[in-house]
């Protein structure tokens, strides 16, 4: 099976200059149907002339760049933040970053990359750089590789491929790098190399040999570069006259997408310490982190899917019974097997009313005031939980949740098909209601939601919580200094997916300071 793949093109549009995104386009979509092509525009002032040029096409986003990083960089970290965003980073096999003033001509065959296990590959090989300008030098130490000099040659026009198990990583190094005039794209091609010879475990590769060899067989000066066909050549690049073009920014003329994202749920996302935890439950999806406070007067599984793990485990620790615990999920007929014998079963879905398939939990709130709760229902808790009076919300102790597509106004069910939309404004009031009566002291980053940019951190999509009632606090508790997440507690919840690096940051950790 034939590798998938993304392309990624650094795009700036000026009139009356060579101009081949088009055909680049459609050999991409030529030689790899199935490919994701994201074009990145920085500012162009005729981005309308593009957008009449790209509207026929499918499988093609086209982005704007507005952050302070402009040039190539700047556009590759706005098109790897939509990928992460999107949870599409793992969903292909390569990234391909080049300029626009690329074309692809052939069909290269990326197995071959992934044979050699070749994770990290400039375009081009040229002669290694033994002599860096000071600003050079300056940002290599400012990100810590300021070592192996003379040991990678540089990456010609700032372009090359990643393995899709990089790409985040390359993000993650690139992060602080702010580019912002002509010199330092050029630069780039110094400090990228040194990157891309990393992230191929130190060691380089290009795909296309020596650059020399590439202008040897192709005329790269002539404005019509689509005319010539050579087999042994994929990526080739026009080096003529468009290289002069003018650099004076001027305001776009159309926004396509604006990734602003609001952060106003995050005030009510503070996360607190508590010291007395305790995991149930499978080391994967379907286990959670809570608070160990017994006793309690009743427990209620909300949303049972395939895995009632949690339930058996929590039942059997804390000796509870038949007789006040209790699971519902209207999408199943039973249990699923090696279920607790102290668990009823109630084949209902939970919702706002009473009726032959929802129940509204009233009788429970009526017979109980320490309940413990946990609740998967795939995005509807919102609606659920902002139908509670705060008298019974009072009357839970504890609750676990899987909280869905916190950061905007979608929802991502299974397999990444969206669902019903929930309005964002929604899980802000979700998340002050629940603050109103509760301290969020437990936070896991489920790794098959995504994550979303907002304000220099990454915020998951979808998180793994524990919330405990204020009034077992006899005094409020400090915020939360320990990162997550917590070895010994908690756990990938898709192993076949990398784990998300160490939340270390607000509103979930605060270090020490607010």
């Amino acid at each position: 099976m034939s590798e998938k793949i993304i392309f990624i093109i650094a795009h700036k549009y000026y009139r009356n200059t060579p101009y081949y995104i088009q055909y680049y386009v459609n050999n991409i979509q030529t030689f790899y149907p199935d490919a994701l092509t994201i074009i990145v525009d920085n500012n162009s002032t005729h981005i309308q002339d593009t957008i009449e040029i790209l509207k026929c096409y499918s499988n093609l986003v086209l982005l704007i760049n507005k952050s302070n990083c402009n040039f190539e960089l700047g556009a590759y970290k706005i098109a790897i933040e939509y990928l992460m965003n999107h949870n599409l980073v793992n969903q292909y096999d390569y990234c391909v970053f080049t300029q626009d003033t690329f074309v692809l001509k052939n069909k290269y065959d990326f197995k071959f990359l992934s044979d050699q296990d070749i994770t990290a590959a400039t375009m081009y090989d040229q002669t290694p750089a033994n002599e860096f300008p000071n600003e050079i030098m300056t940002i290599l130490k400012n990100i810590h590789r300021y070592d192996y000099l003379g040991q990678y040659t540089f990456c010609c026009c700032n372009s090359f491929i990643l393995h899709s198990s990089k790409v985040v990583q390359f993000y993650e190094i690139c992060a602080p790098i702010i580019i912002t005039d002509k010199i330092g794209s050029r630069y780039s091609e110094y400090f990228l190399a040194r990157i891309i010879f990393e992230l191929n475990n130190y060691k380089m590769f290009a795909i296309q040999g020596n650059a020399k060899n590439i202008l040897d067989k192709y005329d790269c000066f002539n404005p019509n570069i689509i005319y010539q066909n050579i087999p042994d050549v994929f990526f080739v690049k026009y080096i003529g006259q468009i290289q002069l073009k003018n650099e004076n920014k001027e305001d776009i003329c159309k926004t396509i997408m604006n990734y602003s994202y609001n952060d106003s749920h995050l005030e009510f996302l503070k996360t607190y310490q508590f010291q007395n935890k305790i995991r149930f439950g499978n080391k994967q999806h379907g286990g959670y982190v809570c608070a160990n406070l017994p006793p309690y007067d009743c427990y209620l599984s909300i949303g049972v899917g395939y895995d009632e793990s949690f339930s058996r485990e929590y039942i059997e620790y804390y000796k509870m019974t038949n007789e006040n615990s209790f699971a519902l999920d209207g999408t199943i007929n039973d249990l699923p097997n090696n279920f607790s014998q102290n668990l009823t079963f109630i084949n209902k879905n939970i919702g706002t009313v009473n009726d032959e398939k929802t129940d509204n939990l009233n009788s429970f709130f009526e017979r109980y005031n320490n309940i413990f709760m946990k609740m998967d229902i795939e995005g509807y808790e919102y609606e659920y939980i902002l139908s509670l009076s705060s008298e019974k919300l009072q009357k839970i102790k504890q609750i676990v949740f899987e909280i869905h597509a916190i950061n905007d106004n979608g929802f991502y069910g299974d397999n990444n098909e969206i669902n019903l939309p929930i309005p964002f404004q929604q899980k802000v009031d979700f998340f002050k209601k629940l603050a109103e009566t509760h301290y969020l002291i437990h936070v896991h980053a489920n790794n098959g939601g995504g994550r979303t940019l907002i304000k220099g951190n990454l915020i998951p999509n979808v998180i793994e919580v524990a919330y405990v009632n204020k009034n077992v606090f006899l005094k409020p508790p400090s915020l939360n200094i320990c990162p997550f997440p917590i070895a010994g507690l908690d756990y990938q919840s898709y192993h076949h997916l990398n784990e998300f690096p160490t939340i270390n940051y607000p509103p979930f950790c605060f270090n020490g300071s607010v």
